[in-house]
């Protein structure tokens, strides 16, 4: 939907002077947000590669999840075939070559410094974080493209392999309309009770939190040419933030159109259908977050003598 929105109206929304910006909430905000903390914290040399990691924390009353965010991802697979063409229409030229890309993880693995098993991210973190890529590239405010991949941490090995086996069963039946419909009458049941109509409590909400933690990969000197050179500097970053839906996606919402209100004059662009890395670049929408209960900071520093890439 984000993309087709951006190849179907940007051109006419720029043309006429009009935002739409979109994912404006969690967990896109807090991604594009910490991307660009990384960024900016790496100050010399030049960041090539970055991990994200995300951890949701919950207290003794467990957690729920509304079911518009359940049918937006039955949705979201049943036209997962329309992609392929749609980010051609969008971006026929391909993305520039990385100068070296992180090898590739197993799709379940421990990670040793979080102590947690992990697993990719599948919701749009990464389109969205690479469609600002591609505006950063096309606007000259980004030399060379930054490698993102996003992974989300499982509390144990058993929690883990529950979502693979719920994540398979949910792919299959999204496939097909009968299991669409299924899905979409019983979403309680399938989920075993994670999603539920009318979504959490407010002792849930107020006992749930979650941690972003960055691992930004890149270089000590800036140089044009580095092709298959491991990076040897490494940085980490934590954002930190209330629970997701309710909280953060709110705070994210109101600070983006607090920022759009009154730092227009600030923005790169004028108009047109934007991720919020490319609408808000240049602009105090970070500052903002983090007078809002989002925490940002520096957990090792940008030092050549830290982890270096594998």
């Amino acid at each position: 939907f984000l993309e087709k929105m951006q190849l179907l109206y940007n051109k006419k929304a720029a043309e006429n002077n009009v935002f739409v910006i979109g994912s404006v909430g969690f967990d896109s905000i807090p991604a594009e947000i910490g991307l660009e903390y990384t960024r900016q914290q790496f100050k010399e040399g030049e960041l090539s590669n970055v991990e994200s990691f995300i951890e949701t924390k919950v207290g003794p009353e467990g957690a729920v999840i509304n079911t518009g965010t359940f049918e937006s991802a039955v949705y979201g697979v049943a036209y997962r075939n329309e992609l392929g063409s749609l980010r051609k229409a969008l971006y026929p030229d391909p993305m520039p070559e990385l100068d070296y890309r992180l090898p590739k993880r197993s799709f379940l693995f421990f990670n040793d410094d979080l102590k947690k098993w992990c697993l990719p991210f599948l919701g749009s973190d990464k389109s969205v974080v690479y469609r600002t890529i591609r505006d950063g590239l096309n606007t000259q405010r980004l030399k060379k493209p930054i490698e993102f991949i996003p992974y989300t941490c499982c509390s144990s090995l058993l929690s883990a392999m529950g979502i693979i086996l719920f994540g398979l069963v949910f792919f299959f039946l999204s496939s097909f309309s009968w299991g669409r419909s299924f899905l979409l009458k019983y979403p309680h049941i399938v989920s075993l009770g994670f999603f539920k109509k009318g979504g959490p409590t407010k002792k849930q909400i107020e006992s749930t939190s979650f941690s972003m933690t960055f691992v930004g990969y890149g270089y000590t000197e800036d140089v044009t040419d580095r092709t298959g050179q491991k990076p040897n500097k490494t940085i980490v970053i934590k954002l930190m933030g209330p629970e997701p839906g309710y909280v953060t996606t709110p705070i994210c919402m109101v600070q983006s159109a607090v920022t759009l209100l009154k730092e227009s004059s600030n923005m790169f662009h004028k108009g047109g259908v934007l991720t919020p890395g490319a609408a808000f670049s240049g602009t105090n929408l970070m500052e903002r977050l983090q007078k809002h209960n989002i925490t940002l900071m520096t957990i090792s520093p940008d030092n050549s003598q830290d982890k270096k890439a594998d």
